[in-house]
């Protein structure tokens, strides 16, 4: 492993920690867009600043200040550019530029802490940049930049298949994510 058991576990309490307070600080929501249409959201990601993860082809979540979460709403509806929208329950803007404060906190957090290579034969993905992470201080990295960055977890998925990953799984309460990589 990259990590100790005993690190993720701090990890992953600073991150619940520094995300709550600047979801505080910094108010954002998030929606999702079913079948969007791809060009259009781009170009208003970049327009208003927003994040989000890029699920599948199918579907986008945006995140972002609240204001340019409403902006992004009523464009996406004037223009017709998404079959659905769906705002998400979520503590605040998560994966955008709300989160910066979070980043920081984290990177402080994690400064001191020791984190190997990955050993021979344990494929990391990044998925803000759907990269190999293939040191220590990269993951580093990709620990704390994740929580204020663009998911791209189509990408990651993508780059699973050209690596020839045949098995995946998912942790967790449900099958959302193995549910995009099929498509």
């Amino acid at each position: 492993g990259v990590i100790t058991f005993e690190q993720a576990l701090q990890i992953i309490t600073k991150r619940a920690s520094v995300m709550t307070q600047a979801a505080k600080d910094n108010p954002g929501r998030m929606m999702v867009l079913i079948q969007p249409k791809i060009k259009f959201i781009e170009e208003l990601i970049l327009k208003l600043n927003l994040g989000g993860n890029r699920n599948s082809r199918s579907q986008i979540s945006l995140s972002g200040r609240t204001e340019n979460m409403a902006e992004a709403e009523e464009a996406v509806k004037k223009g017709n550019l998404a079959a659905r929208i769906i705002p998400l329950e979520t503590e605040g803007g998560l994966h955008s530029e709300c989160m910066l404060q979070a980043t920081k906190e984290m990177q402080k957090f994690l400064k001191g802490m020791f984190f190997a290579d990955p050993k021979p034969g344990l494929t990391i993905i990044g998925n803000t940049a759907a990269q190999f992470i293939t040191t220590g201080e990269q993951a580093k990295t990709e620990t704390s930049e994740h929580i204020s960055k663009m998911v791209q977890w189509q990408k990651t998925m993508e780059k699973m298949r050209e690596a020839w990953v045949k098995y995946c799984l998912e942790v967790g309460n449900g099958k959302v994510l193995t549910d995009f990589g099929q498509g």
